[in-house]
C-alpha cells in the first residue's frame, strides 16, 4: 500500500504531491491516487481546484439522470446547514467569552 512509486509518468509535478499526500491518509495505491487525481482534472474544466454544478451539468452521464438538479440542491441544503451550525458555535463561543471577560471586570 503505497510502497514503491508507480506513478503514471503523465502525473505533473502538482499532482505528484497530491498523490503523496493522498497516499498518508487513504489505503489507496499510487496508480488509484493518481488516477482519482486524473479523473478530478478532468472533471474540473474550469481548473478552479473544484467540480461545480455547472460542470457536473456538462456531463453527460448526469444529463441523463432526471434527479441531478435535485441531488445538487440537497447537496447546497446540507452545505447550507453546516455553515449555519458553524456560525451558531462561534456565536455562542463569542458570547462565552464575552461572559468571562464581563464577570471579570466585574470582580476587579
Amino acid at each position: 500500500m503505497g510502497g514503491s512509486s508507480s506513478v503514471p509518468a503523465n502525473v505533473d509535478k502538482k499532482d505528484l504531491e497530491k498523490v503523496e499526500e493522498l497516499k498518508l491518509v487513504s489505503n489507496f495505491t499510487d496508480k488509484e491516487v493518481a488516477r482519482l487525481i486524473k479523473i478530478f482534472n478532468d472533471l474540473d474544466i474550469d481548473r478552479g481546484g473544484t467540480i461545480s454544478k455547472d460542470e457536473l451539468f456538462q456531463l453527460k452521464a448526469f444529463q441523463a439522470n432526471p434527479f441531478l438538479s435535485r441531488i445538487v440542491v440537497i447537496s447546497q441544503d446540507e452545505k447550507t446547514k453546516a455553515a449555519q451550525k458553524e456560525k451558531k458555535f462561534e456565536a455562542k463561543e463569542t458570547q462565552s467569552k464575552e461572559g468571562e471577560a464581563g464577570k471579570e471586570e466585574g470582580e476587579a
